[in-house]
């Protein structure tokens, strides 16, 4: 069980959910 990967993969897909949620604002304003 490697807590390092996980981390780093959740952290990964949380900034990826960030950037296109940033995206979405930018396109609406």
């Amino acid at each position: 069980m490697n807590l390092s990967i996980e981390l780093t993969r959740s952290l990964k897909s949380a900034s990826a959910f960030h950037l296109r949620e940033q995206q979405a604002i930018n396109g609406t304003l």
